[in-house]
């Protein structure tokens, strides 16, 4: 199935439900009423989800819609549904067949109540289910900042098609993310974007109209070849995601400047276009379930523009599980060569944090006299995935009881992830050739070297597989005669 016809009425709805957001920010028209969760709801929110479930109804009958917003405090405020519903009628494409194709004016007050309480379905693993945010970022959009509004199809528990307005990104695709890119930024000459993507087809954007949609371009994310130079973006709201957490990531990447936050899947969009590299939403909670609809659409455009998008863990967020994405934790979304790094960061610092350990500070139990063995379950801690990527060297100048107690010898462990960047416990990171004017004289060629060195009488024929930095295992062996082969 070609999903073309599916992301065309995707991508015409979430055009004219951005002109009926946009209206109701430059009118000033912004009553807002409380959830549960204590998130503000314009209206806008609630005039934006009747006409892009006007739209599906239209097209696609059969398919269920979940969505973020419900008419029961319309139903009981009748100023605030009389407010919406004076916005909401006078809300077209100025192109006919496209606004014809979408559904045309809704009928009533009434329907456009009926029409809002669609979104009910509870989605889950077959079907087809469209997931709804039809204002990402509220608070962005009240103070006139970053909000989006995003559409997703899923379809058997995959994301097929997604759709994403962005009314105050600047239409240029080569405008990298500012520092200010998340305070007013309210619609303008050279702003709003539409962007979307077809699984296995690639993503686009074109700028946002009033009418037929205007012509598109592929998009990509860029090339990073030095992830201390990458962009990093990340929520406004310190409630939505960990920023001290996302903090130490981009510390432990060796990333300086500082992040650019804005509000909603504008992140993904961002990053998708090539204006920024990383997105980091780090949990703030072990209880919080991310929702399906404040990342299906996102998901897919990054992934279709070359990057990856999992949770903390590395893993493909999962729409399968009903409203929320119930088996993940956390998001981390880069391109596909820097994703494992990344990854690797976000471990080592969840890991250290649970273990009362910050990144890039000595742990305090190192710096007493310790037992070799417990010094090995120190750094056993750091050890996060099943693939030996790196090799860390202890240094022991600062640490005379362990150098009475070792020698002159080296310490060397795996650690399971790319550390390439990490300073933590008194660790200095070993990576392809780089030994840091260590001499090795028996490594037989290999890059990275696996295993132990320095324990207890030396290293007579320990054998490890050495791994090269393309992450490939190899067969051969490498042979310490001596413990003295490698040294400070």
């Amino acid at each position: 199935m070609s999903y073309q016809q599916e992301r065309y009425i995707a991508e015409l709805a979430v055009q004219r439900a951005t002109l009926l957001t946009q209206k109701v920010f430059n009118e000033k028209a912004k009553g807002t009423v409380s959830k549960d969760d204590k998130s503000p709801v314009t209206i806008g929110d609630f005039g934006a989800q009747a006409l892009i479930i006007q739209a599906i109804r239209k097209n696609f009958p059969n398919d269920e819609i979940v969505a973020e917003e419900e008419a029961s405090s319309l139903r009981e405020d009748k100023a605030l549904s009389a407010e919406i519903w004076r916005l909401v009628q006078d809300i077209k494409l100025v192109d006919t067949e496209s606004d014809n194709l979408l559904g045309g004016p809704l009928p009533s007050e009434e329907a456009m109540l009926d029409i809002i309480d669609q979104g009910k379905s509870a989605g889950g693993a077959k079907g087809r289910i469209w997931a709804l945010d039809p204002i990402d970022g509220t608070k962005g959009f009240l103070r006139g900042g970053q909000y989006a509004v995003c559409l997703g199809l899923i379809e058997d528990g995959d994301v097929k098609v997604g759709a994403i307005g962005c009314p105050n990104l600047p239409i240029n695709d080569a405008e990298t993310m500012s520092a200010g890119i998340g305070a007013e930024q309210s619609s303008g000459t050279g702003k709003g974007i539409l962007f979307s993507a077809i699984q296995g087809v690639g993503s686009i954007s074109r700028p946002l109209t009033n009418g037929a949609l205007a012509e598109s371009k592929s998009i990509s994310m860029r090339p990073v070849p030095d992830i201390a130079q990458a962009v990093f973006c990340e929520g406004v709201e310190a409630g939505h995601s960990a920023q001290d957490d996302n903090a130490a990531v981009a510390k432990l990447l060796g990333i300086t400047s500082p992040s650019v936050r804005l509000d909603s899947q504008a992140k993904y969009c961002s990053i998708a276009r090539g204006a920024g590299d990383i997105y980091l939403r780090l949990p703030v909670r072990k209880d919080y379930q991310e929702k399906i609809w404040d990342h299906a659409a996102g998901d897919l455009i990054v992934r279709e523009a070359g990057g990856q998008v999992t949770d903390i863990y590395g893993q493909r967020l999962d729409f399968s599980k009903g409203r929320t994405l119930a088996a993940n934790k956390g998001v981390v979304a880069a391109p596909k060569a820097l994703q494992d790094q990344v990854i690797g960061a976000v471990k080592t610092v969840l890991k250290l944090k649970d273990t009362n350990c910050e990144p890039k500070e000595p742990c305090s139990d190192i710096h007493t006299p310790i037992s070799t063995n417990l010094l090995i379950l120190e750094l056993d801690r750091l050890a996060v995935d099943e693939d030996t990527l790196a090799l860390v060297r202890f240094r022991l100048a600062p640490f005379t009881d362990l150098r009475r107690e070792l020698g002159h010898k080296l310490l060397v462990h795996t650690l399971q992830q790319d550390t390439s960047r990490l300073r933590c416990a008194g660790l200095d990171a070993l990576g392809d050739t780089q030994l840091d004017g260590v001499r090795v004289s028996d490594l037989q060629g290999h890059e990275l070297l696996t295993g132990v060195l320095g324990l207890n009488g030396g290293c007579r024929g320990f054998n490890g597989s050495s791994v090269t930095d393309t992450n490939k295992t190899q067969n051969a062996n490498v042979t310490f005669r001596h413990s003295e082969d490698v040294v400070l």
